[in-house]
């Protein structure tokens, strides 16, 4: 009679195991070329990703020598960079060129006129307002702080100052009070104005076209020779303004200092070389004054 045996039953051999790895082993080394064959085609892909990304840069770089321009690239150098720097453009004509600089900029400084007493005088009492370009700050002077020092302490103490640093300085005569800022350029020029109070402080207002407007009311006030030092502070800081020429002028008429008024009128031609209404009004007075001096 046949007898049915089972391997491993009565042995303890684990046929299953020793079947799976016997498989695994089989496998082995065709799973390991499955993986770097895997390996090798992501690395191909990403190569030709990366060949992708250059061609593109190469092409768009390629693309801006399509223009004549881009071959007419040229460059400015200069032999001393920390007193002037230049840039070429297209159109610019190759050469070599001397560069004379007449002045550089400097932090803009307001000045006021002598005061006789001293840093101890008292100046005035209203709000000055001080602006450096489009900024601005506003001190309140009055009775405590009215004297020219006073007034220096508090631009000096202003919690929102702009960078402006008041100083006095002590001659002979009275004394001064300067204004400097921190910047330099024309952007940031110092103005000053006053409001309210006595009108003490516009001793120290330096504003164009309100120095015209105190300079215009002092001389319609019979107080010429003051008005022509409002005049002048005026055109010190603004030296193009039309309005004060021709105030200026018509005041040295009224010192009967004719030529110094055609000065103003000369002024007022090359600011207005297309005409303008100052030129025309100050040209009236100084023929008006010519023909009465001519029939005296």
């Amino acid at each position: 009679m046949p007898v049915f045996q089972s391997p491993g039953i009565a042995s303890g051999i684990d046929v299953n195991t020793l079947v799976t790895k016997l498989v695994d082993a089989e496998r082995a080394p065709a799973q390991i070329r499955l993986d770097r064959s895997d390996s090798k085609i992501k690395t191909q892909v990403s190569a030709l990703g990366q060949l992708k990304g250059s061609w593109s840069a190469l092409l768009a770089s390629l693309a801006k020598l399509k223009t004549e321009a881009a071959f007419q690239i040229h460059k400015a150098e200069s032999s001393d960079k920390d007193a002037f720097t230049a840039t070429a453009t297209e159109t610019a004509t190759p050469g070599s060129y001397g560069i004379e600089i007449l002045a550089v900029a400097s932090a803009p400084k307001l000045t006021s006129g002598l005061i006789a007493g001293g840093s101890t005088a008292v100046i005035g009492t209203g709000d000055l307002t001080i602006a450096v370009g489009s900024a601005s700050f506003t001190v309140t002077i009055d009775g405590t702080n009215n004297t020219l020092a006073g007034i220096r302490d508090a631009i000096n103490a202003a919690a929102d100052n702009k960078g402006v640093r008041a100083t006095i300085i002590n001659t002979t005569g009275g004394a001064v009070l300067t204004l400097s800022g921190a910047n330099t350029g024309a952007a940031n020029a110092l103005r000053v104005t006053r409001t309210g109070g006595d009108g003490g402080l516009d001793a120290l207002v330096y504003d164009p076209g309100v120095l015209t407007m105190i300079g215009f009311a002092t001389r319609h006030l019979g107080r010429v020779d003051e008005a022509l030092g409002y005049y002048d502070k005026a055109l010190a800081l603004n030296p193009n303004m039309t309005d004060t020429r021709q105030y200026l002028g018509e005041a040295y008429l009224l010192t009967n200092n004719l030529e110094k008024a055609k000065d103003q009128f000369r002024d007022l031609e090359r600011l207005c070389p297309r005409g303008c209404e100052q030129l025309d009004m100050l040209k009236a007075k100084i023929e008006e004054f010519q023909k009465k001096a001519a029939s005296n």
